[in-house]
């Protein structure tokens, strides 16, 4: 049996709030791959044919993560990515 100073504690620390990003729009000459954008889901960005990503260290797949504290909100693992014709990016 709990003893019922401890029920409020366990039904506090037991109730979870979704964590969702913010949605995410394409970047020019891009698409953007994945609905799911709650808490450890992941996302692609791509380039059209043609075009590549402007920042060669930024990574395609991008992860919805949990930052801050005590009060942690969802935020996308990497800025918004910008897609460059082949000519430019070189």
């Amino acid at each position: 049996m709990i003893a019922t100073t401890l029920l409020p504690l366990l039904v506090y620390c037991c109730v979870c709030l979704e964590m969702i990003c913010p949605q995410q729009s394409p970047p020019h000459n891009g698409a953007i791959y994945g609905t799911d954008f709650s808490y450890g889901s992941a996302i692609i960005i791509a380039c059209l044919p043609g075009y590549m990503l402007a920042d060669r260290n930024l990574s395609e797949k991008v992860w919805c993560i949990s930052v801050g504290s005590p009060k942690p909100v969802a935020v996308w693992s990497s800025n918004v990515h910008n897609c460059q014709g082949l000519k430019s990016a070189f």
